[in-house]
């Protein structure tokens, strides 16, 4: 069994960590690829604002769809981390999927700096003996990461705004 974990500002060279958790003894390899996305989850950043102001604010400021505009475009996101906790914590992570989900190997690669829209951000590649327990592994995997892994984004806006955003899952 071998775990590979990297933090990297470097692009994640896909076919390369595909490579590194294949097995003659592997049934399955799952492969969960995060890639930016132009369009912002509103919600991580506006769940803050209080229920009182969002219902004044549509009740007063409302607009008919003619005068709507469209949503600011997210232009790149910069990843940052507190390295040496994150790939502790990380290894923890790789070791319970492999130890939960019988796996032979595991990559977990993350970027870190400035990545643009359409560029991998996050790459989980497992594999396993059974097609079944690859994915649960990887979804596993992924829920971890989004919950106690020390890594945050900030997203900028071709309209010039930029907004920490905070992990999914609680």
């Amino acid at each position: 069994m071998s775990i590979f974990i990297q933090l990297s500002p470097q692009k994640i060279d896909v076919n390369f960590w595909l490579d590194q958790v294949k097995s003659n003894l592997s049934g399955a390899i799952a492969v969960f690829l995060g890639v930016v996305r132009e369009k912002s989850n509103p919600d991580a950043f506006l769940s803050k604002i209080p229920s009182s102001f969002s219902s004044f604010a549509d009740e007063n400021f409302s607009t008919s769809s003619k005068q709507k505009t469209e949503p600011a475009k997210v232009i790149f996101l910069v990843y940052e981390a507190y390295e040496e906790m994150a790939k502790d914590l990380l290894c923890s992570v790789a070791e319970k999927v492999l130890e939960d989900y019988q796996g032979l190997n595991l990559a977990i690669v993350h970027r870190l700096g400035k990545v643009q829209v359409g560029e991998v951000s996050l790459l989980l590649s497992f594999s396993s003996y059974q097609s079944s327990l690859a994915f649960e592994g990887v979804a596993f995997c992924l829920k971890e990461i989004k919950k106690s892994i020390p890594i945050w984004k900030k997203e900028f806006f071709d309209n010039g705004e930029v907004f920490w955003v905070e992990n999914a899952i609680k």
